[in-house]
C-alpha cells in the first residue's frame, strides 16, 4: 500500500475527527459515568474502523452506513433514551457530511458517486474540511447551550474573537505550506499536525476561559439567592425567638389585662391590646412554611419586604421539600414574577392584593401570581411588556422566565382583566 502524504493526512485528520464527534457527544448528550472508560474503547474502535475501511474501500456509500453504524453505537454510552441517541448519532453525521461535501465540491469535483471509489486526494481541502467542522459543531454546541441556559453564558465578542481567528489563521498557514514549491512529504505532515494541535490547545484555552467566565456570572447570579436564604434563616429563627417570648409574656399580659378590666378601665385595655396588636405586626411573617427551602425564602423575603400593612396577602404553596428544578431557576422566575406584582401594587392606592398559589402534581409545578394593579397594560407586537420606566433592564425579567420556563418544556402565561393581573408558569419536572 503507498502511504502518499494524503494518505497520512488522512490517519491525523481522522483522529481530529474523533475528537470533534466525542466533543458533540460529550456537551449533546452527556456520557454515563459509569460507561466512560467503555466509551473510549468504542471511540478508539471506530478510528480503527473507519480508517481501516477507507484504506480497503473508500466508497462513500460504504463509509456513509459504516460511520452512521459505528455513530449510533458509541451513543449507546451516553444520556437518553434510543430515539435521542439516535437522533443525536444522524444529528452529527449529517453535520460532518454537509461540511464535506460543501468543501469537496469546492476543492475537487461537484459530482460522486457513491457507489464508486472516492480518489478525492487533496491535502489542503481535507485540512480544510476538518477544521470548519470543527468551527460548525462548536458553534451548533453554543446555540444549544444558550437555548438550555436561562442566562446568556456566552463570552463577549470580543473575548471570543481571538479564538474565532485561530481556525481560520491555521487554513491560511496551511494554504501557504502546501502551496510551497517543491516541499516534503514530511513537512506537509508536520504542518497539519501542528495546525491540528494549535486548534485542538485553542480550543482548550477557549473553553477553560469560558468555564471561568460562567463561574463568575455563575456566582454573582448566586449572590442574591444565598441573601435570600440568610433572610430565611433568620425569618425562621425571628419566629421561633417570637413565639417564645410570646408564650414567656402571655400570662403577664393576660394578668395586666384581667386586672385592668376588674378597674373597670375599658379605655386602658383598649389601649393596652392596641400596643399588643401593634407591637405584633412589627414582627416578620412567615409565609411559606413547606420545607422547600428555595421556594420559602423567596416568598418570605419578597412578601415581607412589602411595607405597606394594607395589602391583603393570599400565600397557599403546596410542594414537596424537594423538586427536580435547578435553584437559580424557581429564585429567577419566582423573584421577577413577585417583584413585578409588588411593582404593580406600588401604583395604586386602595384594594391592594396579591395572591401567590404553586401547587406540584404528577410531575407538574404551577405557579400562579395573582395582584390589582391601575389597569395599565402594555404590549408590543401582540406581547405583554413591563410598564416600568427603563425597559432596556426591566424588559429582561419577563424574558428570563419565559426562556426558564422553556427549559422545562412549560409555558408563560399573562392574563388581566380590569383589576386583576395574573401571571401562570407552568413546569414539567420529573418525579422529585
Amino acid at each position: 500500500m503507498n502511504i502518499s502524504t494524503y494518505n497520512i493526512t488522512y490517519i491525523i485528520s481522522n483522529l481530529f475527527t474523533v475528537y470533534i464527534i466525542k466533543l458533540f457527544m460529550d456537551k449533546y448528550l452527556g456520557v454515563i459515568p459509569e460507561r466512560k472508560i467503555k466509551s473510549y474503547i468504542a471511540y478508539i474502535a471506530f478510528f480503527i474502523i473507519t480508517t481501516s475501511f477507507y484504506f480497503l474501500f473508500d466508497i462513500p456509500f460504504l463509509m456513509m452506513i459504516t460511520n452512521i453504524i459505528c455513530f449510533i453505537g458509541i451513543s449507546i454510552f451516553y444520556k437518553g433514551d434510543y430515539k435521542r441517541r439516535c437522533v443525536a448519532s444522524l444529528y452529527i453525521y449529517i453535520i460532518l457530511l454537509i461540511v464535506e461535501i460543501l468543501v469537496t465540491a469546492l476543492t475537487f469535483t461537484p459530482y460522486m458517486s457513491i457507489f464508486d471509489k472516492y480518489g478525492y486526494s487533496n491535502v489542503l481541502g481535507l485540512f480544510i474540511d476538518k477544521i470548519l467542522q470543527f468551527f460548525v459543531v462548536l458553534f451548533l454546541l453554543s446555540i444549544n447551550a444558550k437555548k438550555k441556559s436561562t442566562y446568556d453564558t456566552a463570552l463577549p465578542f470580543k473575548m471570543s474573537l481571538p479564538s474565532l481567528l485561530i481556525p481560520l489563521s491555521t487554513i491560511i498557514v496551511e494554504m501557504i505550506v502546501v502551496s510551497t514549491p517543491n516541499i516534503s512529504q514530511i513537512k506537509v505532515v508536520l504542518s497539519v499536525i501542528t495546525l491540528f494541535m494549535i486548534n485542538f490547545i485553542s480550543f482548550v484555552l477557549y473553553n477553560s476561559i469560558l468555564e471561568a467566565y460562567q463561574d463568575k456570572l455563575r456566582n454573582a447570579i448566586l449572590d442574591p439567592e444565598r441573601d435570600y436564604y440568610h433572610k430565611q434563616c433568620l425569618l425562621m429563627q425571628k419566629a421561633v425567638d417570637d413565639s417564645n417570648a410570646f408564650r414567656h409574656d402571655f400570662n403577664n399580659h393576660m394578668t395586666m389585662i384581667n386586672e385592668l378590666i376588674s378597674k373597670n378601665e375599658t379605655s386602658t385595655v383598649t389601649k393596652y391590646i392596641g400596643e399588643l396588636i401593634e407591637d405584633s405586626q412589627k414582627h416578620r411573617n412567615i409565609y411559606s412554611s413547606t420545607g422547600n427551602i428555595p421556594i420559602d425564602s423567596v416568598i418570605n423575603y419578597k412578601l415581607n419586604s412589602i411595607t405597606d400593612g394594607d395589602v391583603d396577602i393570599i400565600v397557599d404553596v403546596s410542594v414537596p421539600t424537594e423538586l427536580t428544578v435547578e435553584i437559580m431557576d424557581i429564585s429567577t422566575i419566582l423573584t421577577n414574577i413577585i417583584d413585578n406584582a409588588i411593582y404593580a401594587l406600588e401604583k395604586i392606592n386602595k384594594n391592594k392584593r396579591i395572591s401567590i398559589k404553586i401547587k406540584y402534581s404528577k410531575g407538574m409545578l404551577v405557579i400562579c401570581v395573582s395582584n390589582t394593579y391601575d389597569g395599565i397594560v402594555l404590549y408590543e407586537n401582540g406581547v405583554i411588556v413591563s410598564t416600568k420606566n427603563n425597559k432596556t433592564e426591566h424588559g429582561k425579567g419577563l424574558e428570563n422566565i419565559r426562556r426558564t420556563a422553556e427549559k422545562y418544556n412549560g409555558l408563560l402565561k399573562l392574563s388581566h382583566n380590569e383589576n386583576v393581573f395574573t401571571s401562570e408558569v407552568l413546569l414539567m419536572l420529573l418525579s422529585s
